[in-house]
């Protein structure tokens, strides 16, 4: 899956968004998703995710957004 910006308010830049999926979640299975902030700069914030089910990575996401003051 390519890069994409992600919808946002008007009033707010939207985030850039980098998804990967590895694998497909069978229907009515659990999907745990966790998420770390990687680097917080003065302006830009770095964050990563990751889903999981049935103890193996299914998707993995990056994106960075810009920090309004």
């Amino acid at each position: 899956m390519p890069c994409s910006r992600a919808t946002s308010p008007a009033s707010r830049p939207p985030p850039w968004i980098c998804p990967s999926a590895f694998s497909a979640v069978k229907p009515g299975s659990d999907l745990v998703c966790e998420a770390r902030v990687v680097k917080r700069g003065s302006r830009v914030l770095f964050v990563e995710a990751s889903a999981s089910s049935d103890n193996r990575e299914v998707a993995r996401a990056t994106a960075s957004f810009l920090l309004l003051t």
